[in-house]
C-alpha cells in the first residue's frame, strides 16, 4: 500500500478565484468507504476552529455524490441549496453546504 493518497491538507486563505478539484485518482476503490475522507476533512476543520482561522466554509459536492454529501451532513454542514455550477467546462448540479467550524463542527 502506498504511504499516502492525500498529498497535502493545509489551513490557510486561498485566492477568491481558487477552486479545489477532484482528489488524485491514484487512490482508487481500495481507499473508498474507510472513513479516510471524513477524517481528513474533520482534521482540517478542527485545525481551522482551534486556530480561529476561517469564517464560513463552503462545500459543493455533486448532488449524486452520496459519500461526499454524507461527509458534509455528518460533520455539521448545513445544506443551503442545490445549484448549477461550472466544473471543468461543463454544468454540474451540486449541493451547496456551509458551516462555521467554531460553531457547527460536530
Amino acid at each position: 500500500m502506498k504511504p499516502s493518497v492525500v498529498r497535502r491538507l493545509r489551513c490557510g486563505q486561498l485566492p477568491r478565484d481558487a477552486t479545489a478539484r477532484s482528489p488524485s485518482p491514484e487512490g482508487g476503490a481500495k481507499f473508498q468507504g474507510r472513513g479516510l475522507g471524513k477524517r481528513a476533512v474533520r482534521a482540517l476543520l478542527e485545525q481551522a476552529r482551534d486556530q480561529d482561522r476561517w469564517g464560513p466554509v463552503h462545500a459543493f459536492p455533486a448532488t449524486g455524490n452520496a459519500a461526499s454529501n454524507g461527509i458534509c451532513r455528518s460533520l455539521g454542514f448545513r445544506l443551503i441549496a442545490e445549484i448549477d455550477m461550472d466544473f471543468a467546462g461543463r454544468a454540474l448540479r451540486s449541493n451547496h453546504w456551509v458551516m462555521e467550524p467554531g460553531r457547527d463542527l460536530v
